[in-house]
């Protein structure tokens, strides 16, 4: 364990990086899959944010 997985430790976007890399993926690739997981993530929460701001 590195000092960086102690502090992204429970970040669900970083847990899902890790997952792929130990599933063998290549980094872009992982490092992509986190990128889109994170999109999908931030976008519902605005989304939802909006949605309450506009009710």
């Amino acid at each position: 364990v590195n000092k960086h997985q102690k502090i992204y430790a429970g970040d669900s976007v970083c847990d899902y990086f890790l997952k792929k890399r130990e599933e063998g993926k290549p980094y872009r690739v992982a490092m992509f899959a986190a990128y889109n997981k994170f999109l999908r993530i931030y976008h519902s929460r605005v989304s939802a944010l909006l949605n309450e701001t506009e009710a």
